[in-house]
């Protein structure tokens, strides 16, 4: 018998070992799948949960949000805004005011002050 011959033989008679080998990998993998899919199904129950509870909450908070509105007064909130309009145009017309009166006396300003350390 040769040496090729024997090495052959040696293959042939590990050959139910190897598969014994692979029937233990593929019961370790057939294993694990089974663990992942049971810990999908948990996630999946725990996000219905988490799913229902926003939604509750979110509803609360819309009932909230509808009644604290329903308390506005808009009339009321229109004459405030009429208000505030009216007193920046106020203010506006005030500054432009006070802009026109000094912008002359600023601009004489530097003369005055050199007239009056000279004196």
């Amino acid at each position: 018998m040769t040496t090729e011959d024997a090495g052959f033989g040696d293959s042939i008679a590990r050959i139910p070992q190897r598969i014994a080998s692979l029937l233990e990998l593929l019961t370790t993998l057939d294993q694990r799948v089974l663990a992942a899919l049971d810990g999908l199904e948990e996630m999946r129950g725990s996000m219905s949960t988490l799913d229902a509870r926003l939604s509750s909450d979110l509803d609360e908070m819309r009932t909230s949000v509808r009644a604290k509105l329903d308390e506005v007064d808009v009339a009321a909130l229109e004459k405030r805004l009429a208000r505030l309009e009216q007193a920046i145009f106020n203010i506006e017309a005030a500054t432009i005011n006070l802009d026109r009166n000094f912008s002359g006396a600023l601009e004489s300003l530097p003369d005055f002050l050199t007239k009056r350390m000279k004196s």
